[in-house]
């Protein structure tokens, strides 16, 4: 009921031209909005705020052509930050991770629009062509029916079935086997326990496998969007960046060596993992020769912004069309700093 009502408020308002002032409030902020992946199955039911259908996308790329807006590549919008104004209504595409989705569904649809755009691109799974295990272990869980589950099977105490009717407990068994995946076991054996989770709970690893849904675009693939002009920077190697300086050089390290051979440059732009950043990073990043890095934090960006900490609008299919357009037009932006938190979204975690 809440949702529907904020909707309809978003609708009066547009009605009555606050969208057209807000916009003309706003003109002089530079948008960037984040996209994560396309819906190859289900997708779009399992985590509506990262992934979305590849029309959707298209209905918010044609609000952008049909609208007063400019989209500009990364780079520009970051010169300008210092030397010039923002074009009009600027906006920056962006993508995070790299998901194969993107290659196959997005990136086609902005090279007959002649759109600019930077994908954020981790690593340790374009060198491992595996669905992401946490990921698949979250969509198994989702997509099962079963009520029940004996995961002495994968190794893991305790012995015998375990319910999963109640919801608590289904979500502690989810992440007890993330987190003993991640912790414990080598690619190998991950890839291993993915199948064998799939057997116990009715849902096919090699289907998940085979069409690609959790996997990060293999080499060949970044190095063609590379080729047609697509803007590839990082994202981490192992999708972590804590504040400690080795671990996180490391990431950054590994990273690099993974896309700058592909790049043919330098990579001097960053993205957090999970939006999860602090102030401690930016020495680190500085030290490292990161230019900017972007955040999921809501919100537009002017030449007072920190560059290592742009804001960005998170888009995934939760959010309406409605809603799209009010935050591309300045409308959620400037209710937020009236304080007027019902009217907006919230960022979301990855």
């Amino acid at each position: 009921m809440l949702v529907q009502a904020k909707r309809l408020t978003l609708y009066l308002l547009k009605l009555i031209g606050i969208f057209y002032f807000s916009r003309l409030l706003t003109k002089g902020a530079l948008r960037i909005l984040c996209y994560h992946g396309f819906s190859l199955r289900e997708e779009t039911q399992f985590w509506p705020g990262v992934f979305m259908p590849e029309n959707t996308f298209g209905k918010h790329m044609e609000i952008l052509l049909k609208q007063p807006y400019q989209v500009i590549n990364l780079q520009d919008a970051l010169s300008r930050m210092q030397t010039n104004p923002f074009p009009p209504y600027s906006v920056v595409i962006t993508f995070d991770d790299g998901f194969f989705s993107i290659y196959k569904e997005a990136v086609p649809y902005l090279l007959r629009r002649k759109l600019p755009a930077t994908i954020y691109v981790t690593t340790y799974y374009c060198l491992n062509q595996n669905p992401i295990f946490r990921l698949v272990v979250q969509y198994m869980f989702w997509k099962t029916h079963t009520t029940k589950i004996d995961i002495a099977d994968l190794g893991l105490p305790p012995k015998g079935l375990l319910s999963m009717e109640d919801r608590a407990n289904k979500r502690q068994i989810m992440w007890q086997i993330i987190e003993f995946g991640e912790a414990k076991l080598d690619e190998p054996a991950r890839c291993r326990m993915a199948k064998k989770l799939g057997d116990l709970l009715a849902v096919s690893y090699q289907d998940i496998l085979e069409s690609r849904c959790f996997s990060i675009m293999n080499l060949s693939e970044i190095e063609e969007l590379v080729s047609k002009g697509i803007d590839i920077q990082l994202h981490t190697h192992r999708h972590v960046f804590p504040e400690d300086a080795e671990t996180a050089n490391r990431e950054l390290r590994d990273n690099r060596a993974v896309l700058e051979p592909i790049t043919r440059k330098p990579l001097k732009h960053f993205c957090y993992p999970s939006g999860i950043w602090s102030r401690n990073h930016f020495a680190i990043l500085k030290d490292a020769g990161i230019d900017s890095a972007v955040t999921c934090d809501p919100g537009f960006n002017n030449p007072n912004t920190h560059r290592l900490a742009l804001k960005r609008y998170l888009v995934g299919s939760n959010v309406s069309k409605i809603e799209f357009e009010a935050e591309l037009c300045g409308l959620k932006e400037l209710l937020r700093r009236l304080k007027f938190p019902w009217l907006t979204t919230k960022s979301q975690e990855y």
